[in-house]
């Protein structure tokens, strides 16, 4: 009886509206990340070290509370390495290219380029590996929503356009996109935690020779170690729970159009928390941002 009050229970949430609620709770989440690396400076020499602790840090926590929660189970069973090999590259890939254009080419081209785009290298790639339709619903929220992150980016004040650092950051965006569709596919055949964990721990296992090649003393700060834990555990680990989960009752069109949350509170968090200006453009950017998504994210039977 409680078994089948279970189930009919998820049932009742794992539709796509629950979904879409989880990747947009993600996405702020994931914004938080830039707020709480600003307050490590001036004491971090390099971004892909953040990175691979980050991710490091989160596939270490999700590890350790799938193993409380199910024991060895979360060993057990079959793993969809083809779909974890997508995931872990994705996931890897695009820290080195999107933190590669940043010093090429900007924060702002670069963010609005790697973020912007990559609701439509998913959009492609949902089609292609999952047969997923492209609504023009989904067009016209997509359109408006990254219409405000360009917004968003060119208020941020000097830009400097370098082909090779939009190149990157177009890379980035597909490495992404192709992230996800390791995580789905993982989902598919394994409970989506061990899709966020397969991409978290096998993308830092890529990424950990920049723990060896750069100073990681200030992790052992009690700043650091606090910023190290906010980034692993509430901008990380948790985020990639709620996409992975959210990602199984989601097109990948839509539930990458909704992770432009991140953009969104990464700027609110900087207007209130770092002292950023907040500018006719940038005030247009987070309307048109906020009317995409709402477009999305009301569902409609």
């Amino acid at each position: 009886m409680c078994g089948a009050a279970y189930t009919k229970g998820v049932i009742i949430l794992g539709n796509e509206s629950a979904g879409a609620l989880a990747i947009l709770v993600g996405g702020i989440l994931w914004g938080t990340s830039g707020t709480a690396q600003a307050l490590l400076s001036p004491m971090v020499v390099s971004p892909m070290a953040v990175g691979a602790m980050r991710l490091g840090v989160a596939g270490v926590l999700l590890l350790l509370f799938s193993f409380v929660r199910r024991g060895t189970s979360v060993f057990r069973g079959a793993w969809p390495w083809l779909a974890c090999i997508p995931a872990a590259l994705g996931m890897a890939l695009f820290q080195i290219c999107f933190f590669s254009s940043l010093r090429l080419t900007g924060v702002a081209i670069g963010t609005m380029v790697a973020v912007g785009s990559a609701p439509i290298a998913a959009g492609i790639f949902g089609r292609i590996f999952y047969g997923e339709r492209l609504t023009l619903r989904w067009g016209i929220a997509t359109l408006l929503a990254v219409a405000g992150c360009c917004l968003l980016s060119l208020s941020g004040g000097a830009m400097k356009a370098d082909f090779r650092g939009i190149l990157l950051a177009a890379l980035a965006s597909v490495c992404y996109a192709l992230c996800g569709i390791g995580i789905k596919g993982i989902g598919r055949v394994r409970p989506s935690e061990d899709a966020a964990i397969a991409a978290l721990a096998l993308g830092a296992l890529v990424l950990s020779p920049f723990l060896f090649t750069s100073d990681m003393s200030w992790i052992v700060s009690a700043r650091g170690a606090g910023v190290a834990f906010h980034m692993g555990a509430i901008a990380t680990a948790l985020p990639y729970s709620l996409f992975s989960w959210g990602l199984q009752f989601t097109p990948m069109s839509k539930a990458y159009t909704l992770t432009l949350t991140e953009p969104l509170t990464a700027f609110l968090l900087g207007v209130l928390f770092l002292g950023e200006p907040m500018s006719f453009t940038s005030a247009c950017g987070v309307a048109l941002l906020l009317a995409g998504l709402l477009c999305l994210s009301v569902h409609k039977k």
